[in-house]
C-alpha cells in the first residue's frame, strides 16, 4: 500500500474520486476566473459606478444649488465609491505588474506609482526600443533617461499575445478608473462648501474633497488624529538614484493646500502641523452638523495666519546692557585679639605721633644746624604753649615680643660668661673658711649645694636643653627587622598592618620610601626618633644605608615581599628598576650579614 493510500485510509468516510474531480475543476475555475477584470476590480463596468456617474451629471446641471437629502446621499456614497476605485486600481497594478514583470521587470522599481506604471506600459507595450515620446509628459526627464536605459539593456522575454492583451486592458481599465475618480472628486468638490464649510475655509474646496476621499468619508475623517492628518493621502515617490536634499517624502494631500504652500520652506513644515491640527478641528466640526455658515472655520483660519505671522516675525534685537557700576564697598578684613595686637605692636607709637605736630602759627625749635627744617614736633609740649616735658606713655602691647629661639640664646650667654661668679649680693663677713668641730680648719664653696642644684635645673628644666634620648647614636640607626617591598602604597598598608600587631607599642615602625621625603629630611627624623622595623622599596633602603642614616651590620630578620602583585600583575623582581635596585641592595649589605632571609 503506498503513503497516499494509507492516508486516505485514515478518513472515515473516503472520498470518491468523482469528488475529487469537482474539487479540481472548481480550483481550475477560480485560477481562470482571475483573468477577468471584472472579477479584480468589482467596479470596473459595474451598474453601481455608471448609475452615480449619471446622478452627478444630472445634479451638476443645476444652476441654483440647494443641498436636499438625496444629493446628501450620493456625496457620502460618491465619497466611499472613491475609496474603493483605489483600491480596485491597486488590484489592477498588481496584476498587470506580475505579468509584464516577464518583459520589463526593472520599471516596478522605476515608477512605484501604480497609475504612471500603467500608463508607462501601456506607452511601452512589448517593443521596447520604440521612441518613448509620450513618456516625457508623465515622467520626470531624469525617470524617463533611467527607463530609457534600462530597457535597452534589460534581460526580459517578449509577451505573448494573450498576455499583452491582458496588460492592455487592465491599462485601459486603470485608466478609466482613475477618470471616474476624478470626475466624483470634482463633483464633491464643487459641493464642499456645503458639505464641509468650516473645513472647506481652512484648506480650501479642491483639497478638502481630497481629504473626505481619501478618508473615505467625513465621518471617517473626523475620527483621524491630526498627526495622521499629515500624510494622509501621501504616494511613494521613485527618486531615481537622486538626492532627497530637495525631496518632499511623506507628504500628504494637506501639503498642497494655500496655506503650506505659500509660507516659506523654512517653517513649511511647522505649518503643515498647524493647518492639521485646525483642519482636524473643523472636520468634527462638519461631522457633527454644528456650524453650517463656517464661522468656526474662518476663526480656525485666522488663528492659523497669525502663528504664521508670528513666525515670520524677526526675532527679538538683543539690547546692549550697559556693565553694572562697580560695587566700591570696604572689603571684609579680618578682626579678632590677633589682628589687634598685629595692629598694636606695627602701629604708630604715641612718640611718633607727637613728632609729626606741629602748633599753628608758633615757630618751631629746629633740632639741628646742619638739617634746616627738621624739628621734634611737640614732642615734650603739653597741651598749652609753655610747659614741662611730657613723655608718650608706653604701652605693654607694643613691646617686642622675644621668640623661643631668642630667649634660648640670651640664657645661653648669660649662664658663660654674661653673669658674675656670685648671683646676688652677699654681706662683706662672708667668707669661705668654715670652722668644723672634727677637722678644725675647711675651706670650702657656700655656693657649691646653690651650684649643683642650678646644673640640675638648667639640665632638666631649662629652656636651652632639647630632649633626652635613651638610646646612643649607634643603637638608634641600628635596624634589627626589615621589610621591603615594591612600591610606597603596598608599603604603607604593611606599616598599617604592623602597628596593629602587639609589640608596635615598644618598637618604632619607620616608612623607608621616597613618595614624599627627601633623603635629608628623612636622615635627620632617624637620627631624632630611631629606628627597630623599617618597610620601603630597595631604593630609599639603598640610599639611606649610603649616607649613614641606618646601619645593618646586625640585622635579624629581612623579609622581601615577592609574592604581591600590584594592579598590572607584576612582582617586585618583575620590574627592571626595582629588580635592579634589589640585587644591588642584597648584594652590598647582605651577603655577609647573618640573618634570616624570608621570601613572602
Amino acid at each position: 500500500m503506498s503513503l497516499a493510500d494509507e492516508l486516505l485510509a485514515d478518513f472515515e468516510e473516503p472520498v470518491s474520486d468523482e469528488e475529487l474531480q469537482s474539487l479540481l475543476d472548481t480550483k481550475t475555475s477560480k485560477t481562470t476566473n482571475i483573468d477577468d477584470l471584472n472579477i479584480i476590480a468589482p467596479l470596473h463596468g459595474s451598474e453601481e459606478l455608471k448609475n452615480i456617474i449619471l446622478r452627478i451629471g444630472k445634479f451638476s446641471t443645476v444652476q441654483q444649488f440647494t443641498l436636499s437629502h438625496d444629493e446628501y446621499d450620493l456625496i457620502v456614497t460618491a465619497n466611499n465609491v472613491a475609496q474603493r476605485l483605489d483600491n480596485d486600481i491597486g488590484a489592477i497594478h498588481k496584476r498587470t505588474r506580475d505579468i509584464y514583470n516577464k518583459r520589463f521587470p526593472e520599471l516596478e522599481s522605476l515608477v512605484p506609482s501604480a497609475l504612471d506604471y500603467m500608463r508607462t506600459v501601456r506607452i511601452l507595450g512589448n517593443d521596447l526600443s520604440a521612441d518613448g515620446e509620450g513618456l516625457g509628459e508623465l515622467l520626470p526627464a531624469a525617470t524617463v533617461m533611467i527607463v530609457s536605459v534600462s530597457a535597452a539593456t534589460t534581460q526580459g522575454k517578449i509577451l505573448e499575445e494573450s498576455d499583452l492583451e491582458k496588460v492592455m486592458n487592465g491599462c485601459n481599465a486603470a485608466c478609466d478608473l482613475h477618470d471616474a475618480k476624478m470626475t466624483i472628486l470634482d463633483y464633491v468638490q464643487s459641493r464642499m462648501a456645503f458639505v464641509a464649510p468650516n473645513l472647506s475655509r481652512i484648506v480650501g474646496p479642491r483639497v478638502a474633497a481630497q481629504l473626505i476621499a481619501a478618508a473615505g468619508g467625513l465621518a471617517a475623517l473626523s475620527g483621524i488624529p491630526a498627526c495622521n492628518l499629515l500624510v494622509l493621502g501621501a504616494e511613494r515617490r521613485s527618486l531615481a538614484g537622486f538626492s532627497t536634499a530637495t525631496s518632499q517624502l511623506h507628504n500628504g494631500v494637506i501639503y498642497s493646500c494655500e496655506l503650506v504652500t505659500q509660507s516659506p520652506p523654512d517653517i513649511r513644515r511647522r505649518t503643515a502641523r498647524l493647518v492639521a491640527g485646525k483642519a482636524t478641528l473643523a472636520a468634527r466640526v462638519d461631522g457633527c452638523r454644528s456650524s453650517q455658515t463656517g464661522a468656526v472655520g474662518e476663526n480656525l483660519r485666522a488663528e492659523i495666519l497669525s502663528r504664521i505671522g508670528k513666525m515670520l516675525e524677526p526675532p527679538c534685537v538683543k539690547r546692549v546692557k550697559p556693565l553694572p557700576p562697580p560695587l566700591d564697598q570696604p572689603r571684609k578684613k579680618r578682626g579678632g585679639r590677633r589682628l589687634r595686637r598685629q595692629k598694636e605692636r606695627f602701629g604708630m607709637t604715641e612718640l611718633r605721633k607727637q613728632s609729626m605736630r606741629m602748633n599753628f602759627g608758633e615757630i618751631g625749635d629746629e633740632a639741628y644746624q646742619e638739617d634746616l627744617g627738621f624739628s621734634l614736633g611737640n614732642i615734650g609740649k603739653s597741651g598749652s604753649k609753655t610747659g614741662s616735658i611730657r613723655m608718650p606713655v608706653t604701652d605693654r602691647k607694643a613691646e617686642v615680643k622675644l621668640s623661643k629661639s631668642l630667649q634660648r640664646k640670651l640664657a645661653r650667654d648669660q649662664q658663660y660668661g654674661g653673669r658674675s661668679t656670685v648671683r646676688q649680693q652677699m654681706a662683706g663677713t662672708a667668707s669661705s673658711v668654715a670652722f668644723t668641730p672634727l677637722e678644725g680648719l675647711e675651706i670650702k664653696n657656700p655656693l657649691a649645694a646653690e651650684k649643683k642644684s642650678s646644673e640640675v635645673d638648667d639640665k632638666y628644666f631649662s629652656m636651652t636643653s632639647g630632649f633626652t634620648s635613651l638610646f646612643s647614636n649607634s643603637s638608634q640607626r641600628q635596624v634589627e627587622f626589615l621589610v621591603i617591598t615594591g612600591n610606597a602604597l603596598r608599603a604603607v598598608d604593611l606599616i598599617r598592618k604592623l602597628r596593629t600587631l602587639p609589640f608596635a607599642s615598644k618598637t618604632n615602625v619607620h616608612k623607608l620610601f621616597s613618595r614624599h621625603l627627601k633623603v635629608e629630611e628623612q636622615t635627620a627624623a632617624l637620627n631624632q626618633i630611631g629606628i627597630h622595623c623599617g618597610v620601603g622599596t630597595p631604593s630609599r633602603i639603598r640610599h639611606l644605608c649610603e649616607v649613614g642614616a641606618i646601619e645593618l651590620s646586625d640585622i635579624k630578620h629581612l623579609i622581601i615581599d615577592s609574592k604581591w602583585r600590584d594592579s598590572k600583575l607584576k612582582r617586585v623582581v618583575d620590574v627592571p628598576d626595582v629588580r635592579i635596585e634589589l640585587f644591588k641592595l642584597l648584594k652590598t649589605y647582605f651577603v655577609k650579614c647573618k640573618c634570616d632571609i624570608i621570601l613572602s
